[in-house]
């Protein structure tokens, strides 16, 4: 149910097709990619790789339903990818340290969203909505930003 790597200097991973994969911790490593994943990820924590703007190409084996935790600053992301959109349940997005210019407009429907934190970006304006989509929206960091 969990691959761990923490803090090491991988590179590349191998395919995880694993269908009972729900915990991916790989921070601080030199990832650039995702591996091919598979499974119902509830949490997936990225934070301190290489990772760029493609990184989810490999992940239409993930059911993105159950995920409630995204952990990813402090890599090379331009732009966040489609699947954001379903992650129904997503409570966590962590992408502060990035070079973001935007984030999703579908984070204003996402109605369990608890914490944003997006500083350190060049986030340039918010989704229509984002700060009224969830009532359980506790915390929205997006201080060193050009709003």
């Amino acid at each position: 149910k969990e691959f761990c790597i923490d803090s090491n200097l991988v590179e590349e991973l191998p395919a995880m097709t694993s269908s009972r994969l729900e915990l991916f911790p790989a921070p601080a490593n030199r990832l650039k990619l995702l591996p091919k994943l598979c499974g119902r990820l509830r949490r997936l924590d990225l934070q301190g790789n290489a990772l760029s703007a493609k990184m989810f190409g490999l992940c239409a084996g993930v059911q993105w339903d159950r995920c409630t935790s995204i952990k990813l600053m402090a890599n090379s992301l331009v732009a966040l990818p489609e699947e954001f959109g379903l992650m129904h349940g997503l409570r966590t997005l962590l992408v502060a340290g990035n070079q973001l210019r935007q984030l999703p407009r579908c984070l204003a429907a996402m109605r369990q969203l608890e914490w944003i934190l997006a500083y350190g970006n060049a986030i340039e304006d918010l989704p229509d909505g984002l700060l009224l989509g969830s009532q359980r929206l506790d915390s929205v960091l997006l201080e060193g930003n050009p709003l």
